[in-house]
């Protein structure tokens, strides 16, 4: 079985992530600076997992079009999350 297929846990710290990232204050810099390191080792995994959709000759061309988008646009958002958060953790330095 291949490694994407068990990606229980990266969803569900996709989506805590995600709920705290909806909640973030401007003035939650030690959140934010939390938020920053795991968006960015998370979107890392989904890189990977996107990597080895491509590699898998076992999918239908439409499945593994379908999952590889989808990887891809979780790993773009989580990017943009790691933007915003360390753009938030980094005003806290400042003051």
């Amino acid at each position: 079985m291949a490694d994407y297929q068990n990606y229980q846990t990266e969803v569900d710290q996709y989506l805590t992530i995600l709920g705290t990232y909806e909640t973030l204050t401007d003035v939650d810099q030690a959140v934010a600076f939390d938020l920053m390191q795991r968006s960015l080792a998370l979107a890392e995994r989904f890189s990977e997992i996107h990597f080895e959709v491509r590699k898998d000759k076992a999918l239908s061309k439409s499945d593994a079009a379908a999952l590889k988008d989808r990887m891809w646009a979780i790993y773009r958002i989580l990017r943009e999350v790691h933007v915003g958060c360390r753009q938030i953790a980094n005003r806290g330095k400042e003051g």
